[in-house]
């Protein structure tokens, strides 16, 4: 038998190690409690959805109705399963909920300002906040525009660092453009509003001259912000507010090149949705967050930053067209109150 060179003996070893660290990875993977308790669950939601696909099936054709066989077992199968896991992080700002088979957005940033959230109606009735830059004698500083209800003027302050100090604009709209005066009308004031994004800019000349910019700070451009707070609704009674026309919308704003293929819509889905008053509070968890002896909402930190605080549900109040149910992650319970109120918001989608 030809003996191994020295070369060849390394090899060998080699291959040995890398043989060895692919089985113990593979082995720890494969006994890890969350891992196997995940597998677990996922086979039973598919054994579920097998099972009453195979009921409705049988129903038409017409047997009788055996739905509630599949749920025992599928129960069953989760008892099994063991409590290491719940939800399943995604990777694409979502979670899924292994026991309720349902779908939740993950929510993201860290509690500072709480922004009622509006949509802006460019630009009539919206206010924007900014900062402004200017040639001697003004230094620049902060400025607010408020615009006119029907959007045809609008009035603004100038809070000045330098020898300009608080002065008070004012000017009309046309369109999308603003013009005016200010420090006592020997600044000529231009602007343009860009309504998909509740922003403006503009400049200003003659015995000083700069650039201006600003934003509303209720338009709440990213939807997922833990702070914001909506609406139920704008009108009083329908499902007309913000948490449905701009919150929902953002995440719904679903296309298609062909009539046929759907694209964009929050981690590819356009079916998002509040949830019910059962659904939202089934997520209230008394072992988490500050219930739990840490810090926020009384929630899996799975779902990300959570207010301590009423989120809104898609139930309305028997009996009262004016309310809305909402779940408090301050310790649970539930509460209803007026649909025009603010509260925060979670969405979700029920997963295949």
């Amino acid at each position: 038998m030809e003996q191994p060179t020295a070369r060849g003996a390394v090899k060998a070893l080699a291959a040995a190690v890398v043989s060895i660290a692919v089985l113990w990875i593979g082995t720890a993977h494969a006994t890890d409690p969350v891992v196997k308790c995940q597998e677990k669950k996922l086979k039973a939601r598919g054994k579920l959805e097998l099972c009453l696909k195979k009921n409705s099936a049988k129903v038409l054709g017409g047997q009788p109705d055996a739905s509630a066989a599949c749920t025992t077992k599928f129960q069953d199968a989760l008892s099994k399963a063991g409590t290491a896991c719940r939800y399943l992080d995604n990777g694409d700002g979502t979670l899924s909920d292994l026991n309720t088979g349902l779908q939740w957005e993950k929510k993201t940033g860290t509690e500072g300002s709480f922004p009622m959230c509006v949509d802006p109606t460019c630009p009539a009735g919206d206010t924007f906040s900014g900062t402004y830059t200017a040639g001697p004698p003004c230094a620049g500083g902060t400025f607010t525009i408020v615009v006119s209800a029907d959007g045809s003027a609008w009035t603004g302050t100038s809070v000045d660092t330098g020898a300009c100090g608080t002065v008070t604009d004012s000017g009309s709209i046309s369109g999308n453009t603003l013009t005016g005066t200010g420090d006592g009308g020997l600044i000529a004031i231009s602007g343009t509003f860009d309504c998909a994004n509740a922003h403006v800019s503009g400049t200003f000349s003659g015995a000083v001259s700069g650039s201006w910019m600003g934003d509303d700070a209720n338009f709440c451009p990213d939807p997922h912000d833990v702070n914001n707070l909506y609406a139920w609704s704008a009108t009083g009674t329908v499902p007309d507010g913000a948490a449905f026309t701009g919150f929902l919308a953002k995440l719904n704003d679903c296309q298609s090149s062909d009539g046929t293929i759907l694209t964009s819509g929050f981690a590819g889905h356009c079916d998002w949705r509040l949830p019910t008053i059962v659904e939202v509070q089934g997520i209230v968890d008394a072992t988490g967050g500050q219930c739990g002896g840490g810090s926020g909402g009384c929630i899996d930190p799975a779902f990300g930053p959570t207010q301590a605080y009423f989120y809104w549900s898609a139930t309305t109040v028997a009996g009262n067209p004016a309310r809305a149910w909402g779940a408090g992650f301050d310790g649970g319970g539930v509460d209803f109150t007026s649909m025009t109120a603010s509260l925060y918001v979670r969405a979700v989608r029920n997963a295949p």
